[in-house]
């Protein structure tokens, strides 16, 4: 979740919508708090925005939150220091690719899934190979 996004924009969630999904057995996870390029950021910048996503986001939902995806999959080493120290356990890039935990569990692969995916092409992304 952007969480700079709750309750302000029309169409993202609000804090009713979340906190429903949450005691619903949804997880909610952080995305930061304005998707910006964490590259671009000083190391206090970066954790100032990680922390204060998280922070937003257990408070609202009064559940830990333990995963951050780095907004448009960018990070750099500063960014990996970072989400350790605000207390992230796991973070999610756009390298593509199943993750794998071997490779270190602040830069786990995904496979990217987009609203436009048919079915079709949903299945072929998720299917082992």
């Amino acid at each position: 979740m952007i969480t700079d996004t709750i309750d302000k924009q029309k169409d993202n969630l609000t804090s009713n919508e979340l906190r429903d999904m949450s005691q619903n057995s949804m997880d909610i996870e952080s995305h930061t708090l304005m998707h910006l390029d964490l590259r671009l950021l000083f190391y206090e910048q970066q954790l100032n925005t990680l922390a204060a996503s998280k922070n937003t986001i257990e408070s609202l939902i009064e559940k830990k939150v333990y995963c951050i995806a780095y907004p448009s999959g960018k990070y750099n080493r500063e960014s990996i220091k970072a989400t350790q120290d605000s207390g992230y356990k796991i973070a999610f890039t756009t390298h593509y690719g199943f993750a794998n935990k071997t490779n270190g569990l602040l830069t786990l692969n995904r496979i990217r899934i987009d609203s436009t995916d048919t079915l079709d092409i949903f299945s072929n992304k998720i299917i082992f190979n």
